[in-house]
C-alpha cells in the first residue's frame, strides 16, 4: 500500500540516492542541474504543497508538489527507481487521480513540461487527463525536444 505525507528535507537525499534515469536525464535537459540540487529547487519552490509517496517499507517511492504561480500551478513528479514496480501500482493510479482532482480545485489550471522520452510519465500524464499542448523543440538548458501539458478544471 502507497501512502502520501508532507516531504521533509530529509526525503530529498533518500529520492537521490535511488532516481529513476529518465528523470535524473529530464533534470539536467531542463535545468542544467545534477540530481540532489533539481530535487531541492522542487522541494524549495513549493515546500507548502510537497508531499512524499511511501511503500509499505516506509520508502520514498516518489516526491511531487505543485509550485504556485499567479494564473495556474506548475505540477511535478520525481520517481524513484521502485515507482513503476507492479506492487501497489494500481493504488498508485487511484492516488494520483484523486490528488490531481484536488490540486485542480486549488489552482483551476496545472502546467507544465515534459521531455519527449519519458513515455512512461507521458503515458501517466494521459491517463490524468493532461492534455500534450504543444511540442517545443528546444527547451531548457540542453534544447531538447519537450511537451508543454495542461489540464484545467
Amino acid at each position: 500500500m502507497i501512502s502520501l505525507q508532507r516531504a521533509q528535507q530529509s526525503h530529498i537525499k533518500e529520492l537521490v540516492s535511488n532516481i529513476s534515469a529518465m528523470d535524473e536525464k529530464e533534470i539536467y535537459y531542463a535545468s542544467g542541474l545534477n540530481p540532489f540540487e533539481g530535487v531541492k529547487l522542487c522541494y524549495t519552490l513549493s515546500s507548502a504543497d510537497c508531499e512524499v509517496a511511501l511503500d509499505s517499507k516506509n520508502s520514498v517511492l516518489s516526491m511531487h508538489g505543485v509550485m504556485p504561480k499567479e494564473a495556474y500551478g506548475i505540477p511535478w513528479m520525481i520517481l524513484s527507481k521502485d515507482a513503476y514496480k507492479k506492487e501497489g501500482i494500481n493504488h498508485a493510479m487511484k492516488v494520483t487521480v484523486d490528488w490531481v482532482d484536488h490540486k485542480l480545485q486549488r489552482y483551476g489550471k496545472l502546467q507544465n513540461f515534459i521531455s519527449v522520452e519519458n513515455k512512461l510519465t507521458i503515458k501517466w500524464l494521459e491517463f490524468l487527463g493532461f492534455q500534450l499542448k504543444e511540442k517545443i523543440n528546444k527547451f531548457g538548458f540542453c534544447k531538447q525536444p519537450f511537451y508543454k501539458f495542461e489540464r484545467s478544471l
